[in-house]
């Protein structure tokens, strides 16, 4: 395990620990999510309430599933999605109402429904979500981007594909990312979707596909990656499909990038130029 990997891991269990000790009953939470939407209190109710991850919280969620309020379908959605965080408590009906939801007319109850079966990650909810893939309403559209990420099934590949063309650049972005990283599987589908958005106008969908083919090794992406080097700095996806490619003719362009960049650029990235560099030096950062 990599010490980000490792540093990630220890933040996520001081918080479970912290959000395990929450007195607050479920009731007083449900309260500070509805009445304080969007806020760190809000989503800290939201967290304890998954984290728990009980009957009481299906039950909860289920009942507010079925509110003609649509603030409190969405918080029913939001809960559902990760109920019992990485032990994924209740499951099977939490991923039942999850479904139901997507039925919904107000776009970001759907929006909200698909997201949070893409973090339960059943592949029952797969044919489901790609009946939406091609609704008007680009945040369903986004939703159903992060439904589909994760899964290796054809169909959800397939979904994710058309989706990395879509008009709207959230949902490109994330389609991108989630062909480039959120799957290990290397086909001449993924590379060929990857390669088209070398050429996106937007500068994260670019580093998204360069990081998900510098990680398969397809030397296809070497000019569109010296290119980013010898541009502005957009951020460090080039400077990781740099260190993915290792190739020494590589430095020169990260050193000269390092050196045009601004000083504040320079110590934020800082690890990432060096992992860049000493990986195309044969060294080991």
């Amino acid at each position: 395990m990599s010490a980000q990997k490792a540093e990630g891991t220890k933040l996520d269990t001081m918080r479970a620990e912290r959000l395990a000790s929450d007195t607050r009953t479920t009731a007083e939470l449900l309260t500070t999510a509805l009445h304080a939407p969007d806020s760190d209190d809000c989503w800290d109710a939201i967290a304890t309430l998954q984290c728990r991850g009980s009957h009481e919280e299906l039950e909860l969620a289920e009942r507010l599933s079925q509110s003609p309020c649509e603030e409190e379908r969405i918080l029913a959605a939001d809960v559902l999605g990760q109920m019992g965080w990485g032990e994924r408590t209740l499951l099977v009906p939490s991923v039942d109402i999850l479904l139901l939801l997507l039925g919904d007319t107000n776009p970001e109850v759907v929006r909200s429904a698909a997201i949070g079966l893409g973090h339960r990650n059943d592949s029952r909810a797969i044919p489901h979500l790609l009946k939406l893939k091609g609704h008007v309403d680009e945040r369903v559209r986004y939703g159903i981007v992060h439904g589909l990420s994760g899964h290796d099934e054809a169909a959800a590949i397939a979904g994710l594909i058309e989706l990395s063309q879509d008009k709207d650049v959230d949902v490109r972005d994330w389609a991108t990312f989630g062909l480039g990283q959120m799957t290990e599987l290397d086909t001449p589908e993924i590379r060929h979707a990857l390669l088209l958005r070398l050429e996106d106008p937007d500068a994260e969908t670019r580093g998204e596909a360069l990081i998900g083919l510098a990680s398969r090794g397809e030397r296809k992406a070497m000019p569109a990656l010296r290119k980013e080097l010898e541009g502005e700095f957009h951020g460090s996806w080039a400077l990781q499909s740099a260190a993915f490619f290792g190739d020494p003719e590589l430095r020169p362009l990260i050193e000269s990038l390092q050196h045009r960049s601004d000083d504040e650029t320079t110590q934020r990235f800082g690890s990432d130029f060096r992992a860049a560099i000493d990986a195309c030096t044969g060294r080991e950062s």
